[in-house]
């Protein structure tokens, strides 16, 4: 990969990425304090879950929806086979660097980031979430970097870049020499590259994948779901990986999906804009257009159409060439 910090400055430069799928082996890597893995904690057990990634540094994230929705409408279901569903479950973002505690030497700074709220839709499988702003010395903590959006659609036969974690584990232990309770957790990460094979425009099936999304030829691991998808041409977030039909044939090309983000823009959030006390109802798309939220120029394609209580999106390429999203 020529350059990893295009992707976070919004540079719209080409990305030069190694093919296949590529297992980071440096820890705290800069990817890894924006594109965070997701987990729930109830009853005493640590669930992974999925892949987030920050789209501000205040802390919105993007992750795909059926990543938490079990979490925020009480349906999580344990993992022992009981086939009931865990009580009180809180839903997490796991943030760590490559920086020792200064206070605890040998253990890595970070935490448990708590994702205070959820928004997203029945028709696509994309959420955004807000995490909980934490504090450091009473001044509130930013994130260093986010990732910017491309919301433009990718063009059949073009690179794209994936970017999740697969193989989570995670456990309370109890650290008897410092008695303290720490979390024994352990992960992979990597970078898949792939192709784009077929862009959906409106939906693939209408059971599965019932919303804009693409097929690409990347490998997308279980515990990936969520992660951030970027488009090779222009370095930003085209979409989300949202499922994978594995190696399926004799080239070892592979069968996934990302789900794609412009639908998402008109998802209706609620943020404090331009230093406003209170909480105001505006969309991803109008967060763009005031920079809140960074995106390459293809966002300048996508209009927010209002019909009562509905908003949707309508790209003016799709309209040019007679296609409803």
């Amino acid at each position: 990969m020529k350059d990893d910090t295009s992707m976070m400055r919004g540079s719209n430069e080409p990305l030069q990425v190694d093919p296949g799928f590529t297992p980071l082996k440096i820890f705290g890597h800069q990817f890894q304090q924006t594109v965070l893995p997701i987990f729930a904690i109830a009853e005493g057990d640590i669930i992974p879950l999925g892949t987030g990634f920050v789209i501000s540094q205040d802390g919105f994230m993007i992750t795909a929806k059926h990543v938490i929705d079990e979490v925020f409408e009480g349906r999580l279901m344990r993992r022992d086979g009981s086939r009931r569903v865990y009580k009180d479950v809180q839903l997490y973002a796991m943030y760590i660097t490559n920086s020792e505690n200064p206070e605890y030497p040998g253990l890595f700074t970070g935490g448990q980031w708590p994702i205070d709220r959820a928004w997203y839709v029945p028709e696509l499988d994309i959420a955004y979430c807000w995490l909980k702003q934490a504090e450091i010395n009473g001044k509130p903590y930013k994130f260093e970097t986010s990732l910017y959006l491309s919301p433009g659609l990718p063009k059949e036969g073009e690179n794209i870049l994936g970017f999740g974690y697969y193989k989570s584990k995670a456990s309370f232990t109890h650290n008897r020499v410092r008695d303290m309770r720490v979390v024994d957790y352990s992960q992979q990460t990597a970078f898949t590259s792939g192709k784009v094979a077929e862009v959906f425009r409106q939906y693939r099936d209408m059971h599965l994948l019932n919303f804009p999304c693409f097929q690409t030829t990347a490998r997308f691991d279980s515990g990936m779901s969520g992660g951030p998808v970027f488009n090779g041409a222009t370095g930003g977030v085209c979409g989300v990986i949202c499922d994978s039909f594995g190696e399926t044939d004799e080239k070892g090309e592979y069968t996934s999906y990302a789900s794609s983000i412009w639908p998402s823009l008109a998802i209706p959030l609620e943020a404090r804009i331009e230093g406003s006390t209170s909480l105001t109802s505006i969309t991803p798309l109008e967060c763009i257009q005031k920079g809140y939220f960074k995106a390459d120029e293809s966002y300048r394609e996508l209009d927010l159409v209002r019909s009562g209580d509905k908003i949707s999106i309508r790209m003016k390429e799709l309209a040019r060439n007679d296609v409803r999203p």
